[in-house]
This record gives C-alpha cells, structure tokens and sequence, in this order.
C-alpha cells in the first residue's frame, strides 16, 4: 500500500474453498529484498547484546537451574516438572499461582548446555537470530493478510513503503521488545510468538486437507504452547485472520483444521495438569507475587484500568523503560481517579468504535483486536498474574500497535516526502533507543544500576540493586579497600530505601543485615536484623542459616544448634548446614550425630577431628581423623588432626610429629599448622629444623608477634644471643592482628 493509497479500505475476499489458494496470487520473489532489510534491521540493532553476560532471570532459567545444566540427560525430567523446579527444587512447584510449564524452552537450554556450556554469547546469538526469524515471518504474514491487486502493480520501491513492510520495520525496531530480545530468558516469549504465527501462516496459506497437514498444524501449535502459555490466545487469532479475510469460520475448510488446534491445546493443559503442582486459586499475601493483596475492589480495578494507560504511553514513547514495574512503582488507584474515569471513557468509546465498524474487516479492526486478545492474558483482568505490568507482556501484541502506527503514517502523510520524513525520526528514534537500552542489559550490575533510578518506586529493583552493590564490594575487598567499603555504604543506603518504600520485604532486610555484617563485622548488629526478619518471614532459611552461623562464629553453640536445626527443618538436603550442625556436635562429643549428618565424607570428617579437639574431645578426634586417613591418606587435615592430638595432648610427641610433617607436606601454606610443627621439632630436640618452618610462618604472617618470638626462643637454644635479641625485638614491634 503506497502513501496514496492509505485509506482503510475492507480487505477484499477471494472465493475460494481452501484458505491457501490465496498465497498462490502473491509474486513472493518481489519480497526478496524487503525480507533482507528486515533481517538486517532486527538482527542489528540487537547485535550489541551479543557479547553481553547472562542477566536477571538468567540465573534461574539457565546456570543455576539444574534441568538446564545437565544437558540432554535431564529432558524427560523437564518435560515433567514446573519450570521453577530445576531452580528452586521441590518448593519451585507451588512457589506461584496456577505453575509455570515452558519445557520447549527450557529443552533448547539445555541442548545449549550440553553442547556449548556456560555461553551467554551463544544464547544472545541465538535470541538475535530467532528475533530476527520472527520480524521475517510477520513480514510474511501481513504481506498476506493485507494483499491487494494494487499492491501487485506496485514497484519495488513501493513495496518497502506498504503497510506490512513498515508494520514489520516498526515492531522489530521497537524499544519496548529490548526485554524480551536481550535478555536470554526472553526465548519464550520468542519460541511463543515464532510458533504461534507459523501455525497462523501454515494453516491460511499452505493447508491443503491432507493428513500431514493436520498433523503438522497440531505440532506447530503444539510448540508455540510448550514456549509460552500466552501461545493460548492464538485460539482467537485464527478466527479473527478468517474474519478479516471475509472467510466463514463454520464452514469445514476452517472447523476441521480448528479442532487440531483445540486438540494441541488440550493436550498441552494435559501436560501442563500433569507437570505442575500450583493451584490455579491459589492465593498469595506477599505483595511481590499478589499486586493487589491490598488493594480494595476500586483500587485493584482501577489500577488495572490504569496500567492499561502505562503501556499505551510506553509503545507511543518508549523512553524510560525498565524491567521492574513491582510494588509500589505504580501505586493504587480507585475507580473514581480523573485519569481512571477518562481512561475507562476512552475504552468504551472504542468499544462502540468496534462494534460500529466491525463489518468494515479492515487493517485498524485487525490491529486492535489483535491487541486486545493478545494481550488479554497478561492484563490482569481473565486473573491475576504477579505483577500489575511487565514490558515483555506486550510483546505479541505491540504487533498490533504497529501496524496501527503504519496506518496512520500511511493515511496522514501527503506524499512520499513526508512520509519518509516522518519514517526517519520515527525509525530513528527507536533505533537510538533500542541500542542504548540494550547496553543496560549488560549483565545484572549495570542493569539493577538502571533501574534502580528508571523504577526508583521498586521496593524489588532496589533491593536488587542493593545485593548488588554488596558482591561489588566483597569483589574490591582484596583489590581496593576504599572502593569496597564505598559500594557498602552504597547498599546499604539503596537498601534502606527499599525497606522505606516495602517494610515488610523480608528480603531487603536479610541483604540489610548482610551488608550491616560485612561494614561492621559485628554479629551482635546483624542478629537482630535477621530476627525481625523471622517475623516477616516465618521459618525464612536465610535468616535462620545467618543466624546460626553467627552464633557458631561466636562459640555459643547453644544458639547455633538451635537456629540450624530450625533451618535444616526448612531444607533437609543442606550442605552447609549439615556441615556446620556436624562441627558443633563434634565440638560437643556427639561424634554419631555429627557423622550422620555430614555423610561420613573423608572431608567432612576432617573437619569434623578439628572440631573435636576445639572441644577438648581429643579421642573422638582421634577415632575420627583414623576414620578420614583410611579413606584418603593424603588428607592434610585428618593427618594434622592426628598429629596435633598425639603430640600435644597425648604425650606421644614422637607419634605426633611424621603426621605434622605429612600435613605440612601437603598444605605448606598454613602458618599455624607450620607453627605447631616448630614447636614439636623443638620440644623433641629437634631444634636446628625449627628455624626453616617459623621463617615461613614469619613470612605467612608478617604481622604476627608469635612467629617472632618462636624465633627468638629457639636461637636462644642454640646459643645465638645476637639473633634471639633482634628478633624478640621485632616481636615486641608486632602485634597480633
């Protein structure tokens, strides 16, 4: 459709019986060149993502999920288990109303895994090229549903000034799909959207009523549902591309091959029954999973009416995008808010709008009806989803945004001239856009530091940003001092804003404990943090770990056992805390439940011995450290474990000291354990090897007064008065740190 010819004229009908005849009338070689541009457009202007890290929901989807990271084995297990399952174990069934079931994508994952390991360039470069298919494949498609005699006399020049061509160059140049393309995580919505159109191209333009035809559709959409559940709202995709063509959806030639696609769908809500265990009614007090927990019946639908607004002003001016729109980026609204009310006016006006022009099936009625279904499963009104809104959620349906601006491009503009005038400060603008915004993506610290300001009403954001800049400051820790203790401070300040903005989010204030820890080094500062958040947050495993380990840390094992017990409850299989549980009875002579809990490991029960003899238990330590040596000789801590407790608590000097020197042999880094063997050498006589051994301690730990003063005693020994005084001096200069 040329800049003349814009009017929204009804789409005219072919008679005939089978949907795909039509395609046959379409000169596709003539296309060629506008699919070039279109790939080149949509996969350039994502190619910057390329060498982007993972980001956000990477983590859950991809390297820490464990379906994802054992490759091809794990298939079965993914095509039957909860997407959040492979991330959260168990719990991640039931962690959200109604479940999560996307295996397609997750298979894909996995395939990645298994054949190029941990590769974010791969999964960029895979979303680029998929995206890029799609832009492609909606090309195809609006070419098709648009076609008109006209059209089939225009030039090549006018092909690229049609209303498919500039629809398709619209949608993929779109700011507001940079969630969806540059975040790796996003390939379900483009699996979703991919397959779902290509059941839509299949079934009006190559379906011909054979048997493999069937067949076919139902895999197709099959796929698309498996990428995404939002692949359910094809169901009335199918018929409104009938309607807009001027095709009878009762007749045959559309009932048979429909049914396949209800057949598709009910096989996937089988699976899906099957796989998840997550009520649909479900319901969620924490405001991060239930946005409208709170709100009254007017707030809920008000605020839902006034999202609707939100999205419309980001497709028409995507300029502060973000991908945290949680509690409290866009508080409540009653009904009766002015904006609510005009907003509510506007959609009844184009309700009527719709009724009275539906007969006309022309490009305006395709683009806003497309919209409405599509985006009807994500706007919160069928059910509640999790959060009031979401960029990703109008991916499909910004498909109808865009055609509708190339519409009106096309209507308003006079001539070519300003046509193409308008199409550059457009086009170019979304470009601009799309590259910078894509450059947030980078990983998780550049884009919680972006959104952290663009969402700055985000008690989620922020407190993502706050954790953060916490694992920024322990990076610089041994690096740069100053610059840690700056990005402390930072979290500590982002996250007390989170706190200000959601008192109640239990995990702001476990991170606020966290850095509160790390500045000050004070237990007895962060203990309590912890404990207010055990009552925001009953039996929270962070917490009750955190605390735990603090007690451990402070020797009160009373305290400690009590909290870990409380935190193995919530996660029996926890390595962690079986491992620090073990030390503490250990410590306490309860050597049988220790071993039980630690697995019996030659490791562990290394660990274990020493614990032992830090609670004065020097034959269990013993028995134990014997138990770790018959599993592994060449253990350094079960040998030193041995040795320190025959040659100094045990008067068996002379037994002690080879499984000193055996530890020593294998570990010459540790400066206590170096230390412990001087002193052995020495009491036995030994004492010309002392020398070589406290050197290294000395130069282990330079700052300690200790080393020094084993020195000076031994030239002392040896009769050397001259270096016994100089290094009792240096002693004397040192204290221990």
């Amino acid at each position: 459709m040329s800049a003349n010819s814009a009017k929204a004229a009804p789409i005219k009908a072919t008679q005939t019986m089978e949907f795909s005849q039509e395609s046959e009338a379409i000169e596709w070689k003539k296309q060629l060149l506008p699919i070039l541009c279109l790939f080149i457009i949509s996969a350039g202007v994502y190619a910057n993502t390329l060498w982007h890290d993972y980001a956000l929901d990477d983590q859950m989807v991809i390297y820490e999920n464990k379906f994802v990271t054992a490759g091809v084995d794990s298939i079965g297990k993914i095509m039957t288990s909860d997407a959040f399952e492979g991330f959260f174990g168990e719990r991640g069934s039931k962690l959200i109303s109604g479940g999560r079931y996307r295996p397609l994508t997750f298979i894909v994952f996995a395939l990645e895994w298994e054949f190029f390991g941990k590769n974010p360039f791969i999964g960029h470069l895979f979303n680029v090229l998929t995206y890029a298919l799609l832009c492609i494949l909606i090309y195809i498609f609006l070419v098709w549903l648009f076609h008109t005699k006209k059209e089939e006399e225009n030039s090549t020049q006018n092909l690229f000034l049609s209303i498919a061509f500039l629809s398709s160059t619209i949608y993929a140049l779109h700011p507001i799909h940079t969630e969806v393309v540059a975040n790796i995580k996003g390939r379900d919505e483009l699996f979703g959207f991919l397959f779902g159109l290509m059941a839509v191209v299949y079934f009006f333009q190559f379906f011909k009523h054979r048997w493999q035809d069937f067949l076919l559709l139902f895999l197709i959409y099959l796929l698309a549902l498996l990428s995404k559940e939002n692949a359910i709202t094809f169901l009335a995709i199918f018929p409104l591309v009938a309607f807009v063509k001027n095709k009878s959806i009762f007749n045959a030639n559309f009932l048979k091959p429909y049914v396949t696609f209800i057949l598709a769908a009910s096989a996937y809500l089988v699976l899906r029954a099957i796989s998840t265990k997550a009520s649909l009614t479900a319901h969620s007090e924490e405001i991060l999973n239930n946005p409208f927990v709170r709100a009254t019946a007017s707030e809920k639908w008000g605020t839902i009416v006034f999202s609707f607004y939100q999205y419309l002003k980001l497709l028409i001016f995507p300029w502060t995008l973000s991908h945290d729109y949680y509690f409290n980026q866009i508080p409540y609204r009653k009904l009766s808010d002015p904006k609510v009310l005009a907003i509510l006016f506007g959609l009844i006006v184009l309700t009527y709008w719709l009724i009275k022009n539906l007969k006309k099936r022309n490009e305006i009625i395709f683009s806003i009806l497309f919209f409405l279904f599509t985006f009807s499963i994500v706007s919160n009104v069928l059910f509640t989803i999790g959060i009031i809104m979401n960029e990703r959620f109008v991916f499909v349906s910004s498909l109808g945004f865009a055609i509708l601006v190339a519409w009106l491009l096309l209507k308003l503009a006079k001539n070519k001239w300003v046509l193409s005038s308008a199409l550059f400060i457009l086009l170019s603008f979304y470009s601009y856009k799309t590259y910078t915004r894509n450059l947030d993506w980078k990983d998780n610290d550049t884009l919680f530091r972006a959104d952290f300001y663009n969402s700055n009403n985000s008690a989620k954001v922020a407190t993502a940003y706050g954790g953060s800049l916490m694992e920024l400051s322990n990076s610089q820790l041994k690096k740069d001092s100053s610059l840690a203790r700056f990005y402390i401070d930072s979290s500590i300040k982002v996250l007390e804003h989170s706190i200000k903005i959601y008192p109640e989010n239990s995990q702001a204030w476990l991170l606020y404990g966290n850095a509160i820890y790390a500045k000050t080094r004070d237990a007895q500062k962060a203990i309590p943090i912890y404990k207010h958040c055990l009552t925001l947050r009953q039996n929270y495993f962070d917490a009750l770990y955190n605390i735990g380990v603090l007690n451990f840390n402070m020797k009160q094992e009373d305290s400690a056992e009590r909290y870990l017990r409380l935190a193995l409850a919530v996660n029996v299989d926890h390595h962690e805390v079986r491992e620090t549980l073990g030390k503490i009875y250990a410590k306490l002579g309860r050597t049988q439940e220790a071993m039980a809990l630690t697995g019996g490991q030659s490791g562990n029960l290394a660990e274990l011995a020493i614990e032992a003899i830090n609670g004065s238990n020097y034959q269990e330590a013993l028995a134990i450290a014997q138990k770790a040596i018959a599993q592994n000789p060449e253990d350094p801590k079960a040998n030193f474990a041995i040795g320190i407790c025959y040659s100094r608590y045990m008067n068996r000097l002379l037994d002690g000291i080879p499984f000193l020197e055996k530890a020593v042999l294998l570990n010459d880094k540790n400066g206590y354990w170096l230390e412990d063997l001087a002193v052995a050498y020495g009491m036995s006589g030994q004492v010309q090897k002392t020398i070589p051994l406290l050197e290294k301690v000395i130069a282990l730990r330079p700052n300690d007064a200790a080393g020094y003063q084993n020195l000076a005693t031994t030239y002392n020994l040896l009769g050397d008065a001259k270096k016994a005084s100089y290094y009792l001096n240096l002693a004397k200069q040192k204290t221990k740190p």
